[in-house]
């Protein structure tokens, strides 16, 4: 039998609350990053905050989920907010 493998960003997070939100709550906080994940891997840290995953707007964690779920091994593209700035990366998933 074949074996199912979904991509794994290796952080936890939670939708954006209105206190935490600079770009009109759009977006998930990551509130944990895992050592040595995708994540930690393209330096996205604690308290960043996801907003497009592909040119695609994240407004909840689900939505960040369905977006991930079937590019293991392929790059993203992720916009996230950082202290008020906006960056763009890549993550290999």
């Amino acid at each position: 039998m074949g074996e199912i493998t979904k991509a794994y960003l290796g952080a936890h997070f939670i939708k954006l609350r209105s206190t935490d939100s600079q770009n009109n709550n759009n977006g998930v906080k990551i509130i944990a990053v895992i050592e040595n994940s995708p994540a930690a891997n393209a330096g996205i840290l604690k308290d960043d905050s996801i907003t497009t995953i592909d040119d695609v707007i994240v407004n909840t964690p689900d939505d960040l989920i369905k977006l991930i779920r079937n590019k293991k091994g392929r790059d993203i593209q992720v916009i996230y907010l950082r202290n008020g700035k906006s960056f763009k990366i890549t993550v290999n998933m």
